[in-house]
């Protein structure tokens, strides 16, 4: 599916937060689906592009929390990219999408992130991709609505309701109970 900016008025919806910035949706081989007014079209297919090897890479670190090479990677739920005056946070928008906004420092990342998936959760389906690759479906890429939405960002910092529990240190392959 390619860019023919249908779905733009649902990420300028998502912009009605105090302090945010841009919004667009991509597809998991960095394929501009959407974008908000406020970037233009070259601007958000590069971005769409770059953070879609954000996500690549943000997705294939979860043997750094402790998960087995032989064990399935946990789903990946957001990444949240930090600057000195700004923040871009990416999250799973349905099969095959994602999606990314971006804010001054001044955001509430916890309204934010819960205002991105409750439009994901409204507008799954349209937001969900086709795979293009012939492959199966990854297991990674699960819609909003099959998981859970808490993310650690920081060490005073929740982004998302907390639904899922957190993985005790005991569970993680290698470690031992008491240091």
């Amino acid at each position: 599916m390619n860019y023919d900016g249908t779905l733009d008025w649902m990420l300028d919806e998502a912009l009605g937060m105090p302090e945010t910035l841009h919004a667009i949706l991509l597809t998991r081989d960095g394929l501009l689906r959407a974008r908000s007014e406020g970037i233009s079209r070259d601007e958000a297919e590069r971005q769409a592009a770059a953070l879609c090897g954000v996500v690549s890479i943000s997705r294939n670190t979860s043997g750094f929390c402790g998960y087995a090479e032989d064990e399935p990677s946990p789903p990946w739920r957001q990444t949240l990219i930090e600057f000195d005056d700004a923040f871009v946070l990416v999250i799973a928008a349905g099969e095959g999408s994602y999606l990314a906004l971006s804010a001054t420092e001044r955001v509430d990342l916890e309204a934010c992130s819960f205002r991105m998936q409750q439009l994901v959760e409204r507008l799954g389906k349209a937001m969900s991709s086709p795979d293009r690759s012939g492959a199966d479906r990854d297991a990674n890429d699960r819609s909003a609505t099959d998981r859970g939405t808490t993310t650690r960002t920081g060490p005073d910092r929740t982004v998302g309701p907390r639904t899922t529990a957190a993985r005790s240190g005991a569970d993680r392959p290698g470690a031992g109970g008491a240091a």
